[in-house]
């Protein structure tokens, strides 16, 4: 009989124990989770923004304007650059903002980055 409460409570002490480590870890886990994820941003830029930039750095506001197939190409040829080189957020910036030329912007970032520039990487967008 002795033995049975005894039973009985080292029962009841591992069933709270392990609710208590349950809760514990879930809460860990929910916190990293939180703290975690509003403190990772992008970096580089994405495809869609890519996109933007390089319509944005040529110019083109219709669709029509890339029917042109040597602008087009040009486009793509950016675009790609841009999403393998990658370029930062204060070239995407400065082109979007439309506070300077995109020779200007092109090259601020080449003396930011010199390691990410390719050797074939026109210095004129035009």
């Amino acid at each position: 009989m002795v033995s049975e409460v005894v039973a009985g409570k080292i029962r009841l002490a591992y069933r709270s124990w392990g609710r208590f480590w349950g809760r514990f870890w879930r809460a860990a886990a929910i916190a990293a989770a939180l703290v975690g994820g509003s403190g990772c941003a992008r970096k580089a830029p994405g495809p869609l923004e890519c996109e933007r930039f390089s319509h944005r750095l040529f110019g083109i506001r219709d669709g029509r304007q890339l029917a042109v197939p040597v602008l087009r190409d040009r486009v793509n040829q950016i675009t790609v650059r841009c999403i393998t080189t990658p370029y930062d957020r204060e070239l995407l910036d400065c082109v979007e903002g439309g506070l300077a030329s995109g020779d200007v912007c092109m090259a601020a970032f080449r003396v930011r980055h010199p390691e990410r520039v390719a050797r074939d990487m026109p210095v004129r967008v035009r």
